[in-house]
């Protein structure tokens, strides 16, 4: 078997020949701030340097400008400035030609970039980065100053040599670079081979859960909705497409309770009220997230700037000012920011509260309109049943109707053909008297009257 896919993704391993050098430059930020970024490598401040000029740059990359072509001038205006190398040892760097001349002499001189604030500094190491074996799983998310201690101490994903005696002969230790997460609370090493719960394959623990995941065909698992079994590796897939999975409304975070199969979901978007809603309230939401936001990150940066001027000094593009300076000039300048960011919060507060004004009418109504629909729906389902029985009623009466007709119709035809043939004009004779009979009677009458 192969190495495990995580520990083939880069991150950070401690070698025991080698020193465990941490490339803070490689770091993901999760909030990066555009102000508080070196000018020369565009990413936030690492062991930040101030020039006489009030720029402000990562140490190496300033250094590093010096020792190109440009030599000791500030990259964005171009300033001369003079710098010598503290540590012994090390080769100083020359001034440009183009530096201001000095009566001092270059031992005495005093070097134009120095150490930023240290206001500066407690700001970026604050910021909150991503674990380096963050493609190894870790979502560890914390402070820029406390990255080295959580990898070298916390974090599972980390990667040491396995110090661990193998089961061959002679008997050896094992070297390779293993995850910490492996290693704790083993006695054996964890790469010894083992023959997989489900399918017999032969794995190691470190490749135990990438197997179970992704290759083994006999680790099966249930979908919640069609119940049917499939491999771990593709159930997933599978609950992405199936039609009966149970899933929710989408607007379930703003108050529609419904949940059904996903190919009954269509359907309900149509007519769901909460779904027209969502998109103007989740963009009311993402406008009191911001303003949150912001509000946290000033209240934070004013407390830290409050902590430095207890302090009592506070160095300003290498100028220092005293406190009772600092704290009048700062309390006002605060005290004006906080006013101006509260009444552009009630603003905005204001306009919210005037757009749900505005829309709790229409929610009113659409829900009066709903109520109104579903009436008519069950008014319809009744009487939909009332037709549909006397369509019942109609069609037993049709047939019995036609098993009269039926039973009838026999009876007739035999009561002619039982009847005997010379009947007919004995009746009809018998009428002709009778009618003669009448006809003498009434001229009888005329005559007596006459």
């Amino acid at each position: 078997m192969t190495e495990n896919a995580a520990e083939e993704a880069s991150g950070f391993d401690v070698v025991s020949e080698q020193p465990s050098t941490m490339d803070m430059r490689s770091l993901q930020y999760v909030d990066p701030l555009d102000h508080l970024t070196c000018p020369i490598c565009q990413l936030p401040f690492i062991t930040p340097f101030q020039t006489k000029c009030g720029h402000i740059f990562c140490k190496s990359c300033i250094l590093e400008t010096f020792r190109s072509p440009i030599g000791q001038k500030c990259p964005l205006d171009r300033s001369p400035l003079h710098y010598k190398e503290e540590t012994d040892g090390e080769a100083n760097i020359e001034e440009d030609e183009s530096a201001e001349t000095s009566t001092e002499t270059p031992k005495t001189r005093e070097n134009d970039i120095f150490p930023a604030p240290i206001i500066i500094s407690n700001i970026t190491d604050d910021m909150r980065v991503r674990c380096l074996n963050l493609d190894r799983g870790c979502e560890w998310i914390g402070p820029r100053w406390s990255i080295k201690t959580h990898l070298l101490l916390d974090c599972g994903f980390t990667r040491f040599e396995c110090n661990n005696e193998l089961d061959e002969e002679p008997i050896s230790i094992c070297k390779k670079l293993t995850q910490r997460r492996y290693l704790d609370g083993l006695n054996s090493c964890p790469h010894k081979e083992y023959g997989c719960q489900f399918c017999g394959e032969m794995i190691t623990k470190p490749d135990e859960e990438k197997h179970f995941t992704k290759e083994c065909d006999k680790n099966l698992k249930k979908c919640k909705g069609c119940l049917l079994e499939f491999p771990l590796k593709s159930v997933e897939h599978h609950e992405r497409f199936c039609d009966k999975f149970v899933e929710k409304c989408p607007a379930a975070s703003i108050g529609c309770d419904w949940k059904g199969a996903r190919e009954l979901l269509t359907l309900h978007q149509e007519t769901c009220i909460f779904t027209r809603l969502k998109p103007i309230l989740d963009e009311k939401d993402k406008t009191i997230g911001q303003l949150r936001e912001s509000t946290s990150f000033l209240s934070s940066k004013l407390e830290i700037i409050l902590d430095s001027i207890v302090q009592g000094k506070v160095t300003n593009v290498g100028f220092p000012l005293q406190l009772d300076e600092v704290s009048s000039y700062s309390g006002q300048r605060s005290k004006r920011d906080s006013e101006e960011d509260y009444v552009h919060l009630l603003m905005e507060l204001e306009g919210l509260r005037s757009d749900f004004m505005r829309i709790q009418p229409s929610i009113s109504a659409l829900e009066a309109q709903q109520q109104m629909i579903s009436g008519l729906v069950a008014q319809n389902t009744h009487l939909m049943e009332d037709m549909n029985n006397q369509r019942m009623g109609l069609n037993s009466v049709r047939q019995q109707i036609q098993f009269l007709l039926m039973d009838r119709r026999p009876r007739g035809g035999m009561m002619e053909s039982l009847m005997p043939r010379n009947s007919v004009p004995s009746v009809a004779a018998t009428v002709s008297k009778e009618s003669l009979s009448d006809d003498e009677g009434s001229s009888a009458g005329r005559s007596n009257k006459l």
